[in-house]
């Protein structure tokens, strides 16, 4: 294992880090770590990372995690919120070969929607700024604009991705989304007119988890035989979030 990378929001520590503390389990001692926090993208931009990232393990494998444990961001009390997220965390084992997996991607932010998800206010946050909104170290939410944001560019990104990479849908095994919610699956699905049995569903299993959503798709993808790693495949993974971040990649697996 030459390079481990972690994707999350909620980790406990800020060092170490998780990634870190993932190579001292394994033993993994030649491995170059670091975590990223991009929210719910934070899977796949994480794996982008880790695809032009090859010489880092060059003659071996990288390992790319998405982990939350989103109920320490929770407020209890808020219940349009506390009860949409789940914890979890997937990975997946990257296989160095010379030449990247990603036949296309498109990754992006727009920072001037931050504030429609914000978490963990610090002490540095209540000196810069008298809005108890930025102060509150739980997960908030402005639902009516991620929703809107979401069910706009998410279609949008994936159509220019697909055009880029002179795809169509018809050309796409399986899309893994960011399980955020039923209702912008539903929406991303009938924009883009995937059939039902190629986008894969299970927020109703496990809740949002952020970052770890697009894994548990894939291991549930692999766990049935749907998906054979064999080359043969083509996986299309999209994903949105805080920042607000929004990422797409076309995979041959």
């Amino acid at each position: 294992i030459g390079l481990i990378i972690v994707a999350s929001m909620s980790q406990e520590h800020s060092s170490p880090s998780v990634a870190s503390q993932v190579q001292a389990k394994l033993g993994a001692t030649k491995a170059v770590c670091f975590d990223i926090s991009a929210a719910c993208s934070g899977f796949v931009q994480a794996f982008s990372l880790a695809d032009k990232l090859e010489a880092y393990y060059r003659n071996g494998y990288a390992i790319v995690i998405g982990a939350e444990k989103m109920t320490n961001l929770m407020n209890w009390k808020d219940r349009s919120t506390c009860v949409l997220f789940g914890d979890a965390a997937g990975a997946i084992l990257v296989q160095a070969n010379g030449h990247s997996a990603i036949i296309q991607e498109s990754l992006a932010c727009d920072g001037n929607q931050g504030a429609a998800i914000v978490a963990g206010g610090t002490s540095l946050a209540r000196s810069v700024s008298s809005d108890s909104y930025y102060q509150d170290p739980s997960l908030k939410m402005k639902g009516r604009q991620v929703y809107d944001f979401a069910t706009r560019q998410v279609p949008k990104q994936i159509e220019a991705v697909l055009k880029s990479a002179n795809l169509t849908i018809n050309d796409i095994d399986y899309f893994v989304l960011h399980q955020a919610n039923a209702r912008i699956l539903k929406v991303c699905q009938r924009k883009l007119k995937i059939p039902e049995e190629r986008l894969v569903q299970n927020i109703q299993n496990y809740g949002n988890t952020s970052a770890a959503s697009v894994a548990l798709v894939l291991n549930e993808l692999r766990k049935s035989g749907a998906l054979k790693l064999d080359g043969s495949q083509k996986i299309l993974l999209s994903a949105f979030g805080g920042g607000l971040t929004w990422g797409t990649c076309i995979v041959n697996c």
